[in-house]
């Protein structure tokens, strides 16, 4: 009997143990946050979900998000951090149920700041901030004072400098740690053809890892001088912030669609309609940015103008905008009866708040938004919730998430087909990308991570009594990968780092692989422990030099059990689990 008990007992360590290291590989499906506050943004998201090294394995894989767990669909009660530490969620209350603006994140890696998540919440009265620190989890909190929009967003320099930029146009700067700000800039500032006028709900600033090239993007109805008057604007810096430039990138609205801008379309976008936009930048200093194309065209194959429903995509160093949705996706009905403009759910028109994840180097790009759910593949029609028969009940279709991707820096995308984070008759709305790609080894993944709300009801609850909607339901947001073999990695890259790989076999009996990689020349240990933290073998004790290794560790003296691995090179210790099973 208490044979039959340890078994029984090992085998439910086991399957956890697999479980865990499978959701900490792929980073997917982890329930960040339940709340009923379902609308997520206006027009560009905020910063609120990045990854962390919480777990000290040397990978950026710990997911961290903040958000509002409202219970109630008309408000947006307290804000959070929801974080994953070793394969757990957990969460901290970092501010109270006072009204705030939109909060947003970032996990500073340099300065005073280091391996603290700095969280920005507006106020009517102030900035609120608060620090927390992702070795203790001790939560500190400050205040700037003065009035600011509550959309506002902010950037964490290395250097310690903090800007701010407003939906006013305005962007501050602080240079003594968010204490206090001072007007540096405003956006068009010195472009004698950009009129100040009110822009979108919000316009967060980007910036390139160092820190050198920082980005504002906006959609602007009548704002520009010269030309089709409604603009998507670009306001840049390429020297860390010091000096500032605009440029008009794109063209249009539904008052004036303007042909010619797309390469791969014949479309004319009405970009300011609902302005819906993400961007990033890469360590070149090239800008990517993704657009809700909404606009009037000629799809291909067909000669009448219609409307029509891309996702659009730009950087500013090919400086041409792709459709990177296919042409069935951008019809303005699935053929069988059902319209967009009829059955979408407001406002999530077409192919909708689309958001891109690059790699440092700009190379690799992955973009992912929301779209119609269909009922099968190929031409089907929507999968039309019916409505719930209520005062402002509506049918609309469900929603899913679809990808493309390009290996070459965006000169090519391809792509636009579902993400794997989608269920049938339930709506994935919202993703929200970290912003960098991630490279795993042994196999050279490149994994493209991201947040997204997920709900059984269709339809925001937050615009009943003024739009038309459904029935209130608590949704969660949800992580998800999207992982791809790019054949353009250089594996070169890699050499100049120190790494311990998972064992292979894992589980394994007897025998199994250990890997690991060396930067330097130095004397470097590979030690074998037991669950208690006992030593039970050295494989490795010896002076090396850079390159990679492999070392085959026989168990056969072992019993079965979990066990763990410690490479020490130099400044360098990683410890890895691992199964022997019998």
């Amino acid at each position: 009997m208490k044979t039959k008990y340890f078994i029984l007992i090992f085998c439910l360590l086991f399957l956890t143990l697999t479980i865990q290291n499978y959701c900490q590989n792929r980073l997917s499906g982890y329930e960040m946050l339940q709340t009923g506050y379902d609308y997520s943004y206006n027009n560009s998201s905020l910063r609120i979900f990045d990854l962390v090294d919480f777990d000290g394995n040397g990978e950026r894989d710990d997911p961290i998000m903040i958000g509002r767990p409202s219970s109630n669909p008309q408000s947006a009660n307290a804000i959070i951090l929801s974080y994953v530490k070793f394969g757990s969620l957990y969460s901290i209350t970092l501010f109270d149920s006072t009204v705030y603006g939109r909060p947003s994140l970032q996990h500073c890696t340099a300065g005073t700041f280091a391996n603290k998540i700095l969280v920005l919440a507006s106020g009517p009265t102030q900035l609120n901030w608060s620090l927390v620190d992702i070795n203790t989890l001790q939560v500190d909190y400050f205040n700037s004072n003065g009035n600011y929009p509550y959309y506002s967003s902010f950037y964490y320099s290395n250097d310690e400098t903090i800007w701010l930029s407003t939906t006013d146009l305005k962007i501050y700067k602080s240079t003594d740690l968010g204490i206090s700000f001072q007007e540096y800039t405003s956006i068009g500032e010195n472009d004698p053809n950009f009129i100040p006028v009110a822009g979108p709900a919000e316009l967060p600033i980007q910036a390139s890892q160092n820190g050198k090239y920082l980005s504002i993007i906006g959609a602007f109805e009548g704002a520009y001088l010269t030309g089709n008057p409604d603009i998507v604007y670009r306001y840049y810096s390429t020297d860390f912030g010091v000096t500032w430039q605009g440029e008009v990138i794109g063209r249009g609205s539904g008052n004036n669609p303007e042909y010619g801008q797309i390469v791969n379309r014949d479309y004319a976008p009405y970009f300011t309609n609902f302005a819906q936009c993400n961007s990033v930048v890469d360590d070149n200093g090239v800008t990517h940015v993704v657009f809700n194309g909404y606009g009037q065209g000629i799809l291909p194959g067909v000669t009448d103008t219609t409307e029509v429903f891309p996702v659009l995509y730009w950087n500013s160093n090919f400086r041409e905008w792709i459709a990177v949705t296919t042409p069935e996706l951008e019809a303005p009905d699935d053929s069988f009866g059902h319209s967009i403009i009829d059955y979408y759910p407001y406002p999530a028109i077409g192919n909708a708040y689309p958001s891109v994840i690059i790699s440092s180097d700009g190379m690799r790009v992955i973009v992912l938004w929301t779209g119609p759910e269909f009922t099968g593949s190929g031409t089907t029609p929507y999968n039309i919730y019916p409505g719930d028969g209520g005062q402002y009940s509506k049918a609309v279709y469900y929603t899913d998430l679809y990808v493309a991707f390009s290996y070459n820096g965006g000169e090519d995308i391809v792509g636009g087909n579902p993400a794997v984070a989608t269920k049938y008759n339930n709506s994935e709305m919202y993703p929200i990308c970290a912003d960098r790609i991630n490279i795993y080894t042994p196999n050279w993944q490149e994994q493209g991570t991201y947040v997204f709300f997920n709900d059984s009801i269709p339809g925001v609850s937050v615009f009943n009594g003024s739009r038309p909607g459904n029935g209130f339901s608590i949704g969660f947001w949800e992580t998800g990968v999207e992982a791809f073999y790019f054949p353009s990695v250089e594996q070169e890259d890699w050499l100049n780092i120190f790494e311990l790989e998972q064992n292979f076999p894992n589980p394994f009996n007897p025998s199994t692989t250990i890997k690991f990689r060396l930067a330097d020349y130095g004397q470097v240990t590979l030690k074998i422990y037991d669950v208690l933290g006992n030593e039970l073998m050295t494989l490795v004790n010896e002076p090396k030099t850079a390159g990679s290794y492999q070392v085959e560790f026989d168990a056969s003296a072992l019993t079965s059990g979990v066990y763990f691995y410690q490479l020490k090179a130099g400044n360098f210790i990683q410890t890895k689990k691992m199964v022997l099973l019998k």
